[in-house]
């Protein structure tokens, strides 16, 4: 082999090591470009759930409110009748005067 043909060949390999250089640049910034796509498409996601997660709580609560709601008049309700069952059964006058007797020797 010739020096002329010597330094043509290791021209070429320069020039193929700068390709080689210039491929693994684009590489690592289309790499970078797609991490940092998918840690933005991430993060929209992790929003959207958050959100969604938000509402479903407001949902939950808002339903055991109304659960709560419904107890506590069923309750208010039932406290009612047996309140009118007890005034309407009356209290006879002798327990009323001997509960009335207790209360003063108290």
């Amino acid at each position: 082999m010739e020096d002329h043909e010597f330094t043509e060949e290791i021209g070429k390999l320069r020039e193929a090591e700068q390709e080689k250089e210039r491929i693994i640049a684009s590489a690592r910034q289309d790499y970078e470009k797609a991490v940092s796509a998918a840690n933005a498409s991430a993060r929209k996601i992790i929003e959207r759930a958050a959100g969604r997660a938000k509402d479903a709580e407001e949902e939950i609560l808002k339903k055991g409110r109304k659960e709560i709601e419904a107890e506590e008049k069923r309750m208010v309700s039932k406290a009612e009748k047996d309140s009118e069952k007890i005034i309407s059964a009356g209290f006879p006058e002798a327990a009323f005067k001997e509960a009335l007797d207790f209360l003063k020797g108290a």
